[in-house]
């Protein structure tokens, strides 16, 4: 006869059978999930592929509307200067892409240097080769994705982006002056160079208060507002885009040292 006391299962121990033991066997899902989800990183071969053909169509066109002859005429003409400027040219992407890869920090370990100047390289042939130049950035991205972050990948590119846009407006603000002091330009040249200056300077007052404020945010907002995108989708795209807008105002505030690295780059001569 069984003298042992009955114990009644709680709905406590019913919640716990149906736990599975976290020291017991374990189901892998991954394999399942990864077949499920599609290879995040087919459509950037797919898309690194196009550009690749693209670009190669466009030097075919170009080789076709220039004869060799004419170009070795321009080559003979510059003379010894071409191999300097050649030189200064791949100095200066090198120095590009050493900004970019230090604009990555912490995430620049995930990715090596000759890889980011592959990208560099890559997304500035494709600028030049297509008309307005706008499918290098999204090959330089493209490029690296398989590396590091997609969010830093893109920040620090942007980043980099702005730190050239600045330099340039800053270099023209300083030459302007020293131009019109030193040349005898027409009136109606001075009118046209002052209407310039009036709507560059506010643009880029305006774009830094953009940036600052979180630009990414600012405008997925504002299609939240004219509908164009659900509110379910605007709050799904507002947390990716929270670590782009936190990298960018690093621009001007707080900024690390992966940052002050890249801006020094820069503004390096070349």
């Amino acid at each position: 006869m069984d003298l042992a006391p009955r114990v009644t299962p709680t709905p406590t121990d019913a919640v716990r059978a149906r736990v599975p033991d976290p020291d017991g066997p374990r189901v892998d899902g991954g394999a399942a999930v990864a077949e499920a989800e599609p290879d995040k990183d087919t459509w950037s071969r797919v898309f690194n592929l196009v550009m690749f053909v693209v670009g190669a169509a466009a030097l075919a066109w170009m080789l076709q509307q220039t004869s060799w002859g004419e170009l070795r005429d321009v080559l003979l003409d510059i003379g010894p200067w071409a191999a300097v400027i050649l030189a200064l040219d791949v100095l200066s992407m090198c120095l590009d892409a050493a900004a970019w890869h230090a604009l990555m920090r912490p995430e620049a370990r995930m990715v090596p240097y000759w890889r980011v100047l592959g990208a560099w390289a890559s997304g500035r042939a494709i600028n030049v080769l297509t008309p307005s130049g706008a499918l290098g950035e999204p090959t330089k991205v493209t490029m690296l994705l398989d590396r590091a972050p997609r969010a830093r990948v893109v920040s620090s590119l942007v980043l980099l982006n702005l730190g050239m846009l600045y330099l340039s407006v800053t270099i023209m603000l300083i030459g302007i002056p020293i131009t019109l002091l030193l040349v005898d330009l027409p009136d109606a040249v001075k009118l046209m160079i002052g209407i310039g200056v009036a709507v560059l300077v506010p643009a880029m007052v305006g774009l830094a208060l953009l940036v600052r404020r979180g630009a990414s945010h600012v405008v997925v907002g504002a299609l939240r507002r004219i509908r164009l995108l659900s509110e379910e989708r605007a709050t799904r795209w507002a947390e990716k885009v929270a670590e782009v807008d936190t990298h960018l105002r690093q621009l001007y505030t707080h900024q690390t040292a992966g940052t002050q690295i890249g801006q020094r780059e820069v503004q390096a001569p070349g």
